[in-house]
């Protein structure tokens, strides 16, 4: 669901009703999923030995192995992304941490941010999150 609050338009990429509080604890913004969830997947890398170890127990597929679950890509280092919206003047997409930090770090991204702190009632359920973070 989107949101506009001072000439600014919310998207809420995190697939869940997201509660934006202030440091009172006192709700400035609340939004709707937007229905579509941004996410990121990591491709983990063998390095230096451990590729050759690999390739000697699973040689059926050469540079790509998955071991206990976990894949691992010899020698390429990469992640996949959902597709995600376009930069948008006055827009600002919110999404999970890591997939902030990689649209931002990788792409360059500056419309984009995540939940901050989590905010907690005294019984240990979540009441929203601080803000948002960078």
């Amino acid at each position: 669901m989107n949101k506009t609050n001072s000439n600014l338009n919310f998207i809420n990429l995190t697939g869940h009703y997201l509660t934006i509080l202030d440091e009172h604890g006192a709700r400035i913004l609340a939004l709707a999923s937007d229905g579509r969830k941004a996410w990121l997947k990591n491709t983990y890398v063998a390095r230096n030995g451990p590729e050759a170890w690999l390739a000697s127990q699973y040689p059926a597929i050469p540079n790509h192995y998955v071991v206990n679950a976990v894949e691992i890509a010899a020698g390429e280092d990469y992640k996949q992304r959902s597709p995600f919206p376009p930069e948008e003047a006055g827009t600002v997409y919110i999404c999970a941490a890591a997939v902030c930090a990689f649209l931002r770090e990788d792409e360059g991204r500056t419309d984009v941010y995540s939940p901050g702190k989590l905010y907690r009632r005294a019984d240990g359920s979540i009441q929203g999150c601080l803000g948002l973070a960078y």
